[in-house]
C-alpha cells in the first residue's frame, strides 16, 4: 500500500492529557476495521511456520554444500535474491501470529496481504533459481559434484512448491470487512 494511502487513514486530533492538562497531537485511525476468523487462524498459524520451518531449511542445505552449480553466477544470483522476499515473508508472518480482531487496513496491509505477496515472490524466484540450475546442468558442467547438483536441483524445486504452499495457504484466511461502529472504540490506535 502506498504511503498516501496509509496517511488517508488517519486523522490527527487534539487531546488534553489528565495528567498535565497540555494539548496533545494523536493520530484517530478512521479507515476501515476487518475481521478475521480466529478460529481459523489458529489452525493456520501453525502450519505455516512448518512450511516456513521447511522452505528455511530447503534453502540452506545448498548454500551449506559444496557444489559446483552454486559457484555459477547465473544460479547463485536467484539463489541470493530468494533470501529477500523469504525475510519479509518472516516478518509477515510474525504479523499474522499475532495479529487480533479487528484488523485496520494497515496491519491487513503488514500481515496477510504481506505474506502472500512475498511467498509468491518467492516462489517465482525459486522457479527462476530452478530454471538456472536446470540450465547450469544441460550445459554439461557436472563434474565430479554430479549428485550435490542434483541435490540443488531438488532444493530449488521444494523451495519453490513450498512457497506456493503457503501463498495458497494464506489466502485461504477468512478476512471480512467490519462496520464502522468500532471507530470510536479504536480512538487514538495508531
Amino acid at each position: 500500500m502506498k504511503r498516501k494511502e496509509f496517511l488517508d487513514l488517519y486523522q490527527t486530533v487534539m487531546v488534553t492529557d489528565p495528567k498535565t492538562g497540555k494539548q496533545k497531537r494523536r493520530a484517530k485511525y478512521i479507515g476501515p476495521y476487518y475481521e478475521t476468523d480466529m478460529a481459523s487462524k489458529r489452525k493456520l498459524v501453525p502450519l505455516l511456520w512448518v512450511l516456513f520451518v521447511l522452505q528455511a531449511a530447503v534453502y540452506a542445505v545448498p548454500g551449506l554444500m559444496f557444489s559446483t552449480m552454486m559457484t555459477a553466477w547465473y544460479v547463485l544470483v536467484p539463489y541470493l535474491i530468494c533470501l529477500l522476499p523469504m525475510l519479509y515473508a518472516l516478518m509477515a508472518m510474525f504479523e499474522i501470529s499475532t495479529i487480533k480482531n479487528p484488523l485496520t487496513r494497515v496491519k491487513l496491509a503488514e500481515g496477510p496481504e504481506s505474506a502472500k505477496n512475498m511467498t509468491t515472490a518467492s516462489a517465482v524466484v525459486g522457479i527462476i533459481w530452478l530454471v538456472c540450475d536446470i540450465i547450469f546442468a544441460f550445459a554439461g558442467a557436472f563434474g565430479a559434484t554430479l549428485a550435490s547438483n542434483i541435490i540443488c536441483m531438488v532444493c530449488a524445486a521444494a523451495f519453490s512448491g513450498l512457497n506456493a504452499m503457503m501463498a495458497v495457504k494464506i489466502r485461504t484466511m477468512v478476512i471480512t470487512e467490519k462496520p464502522q461502529e468500532t471507530e470510536e472504540r479504536h480512538e487514538g490506535e495508531a
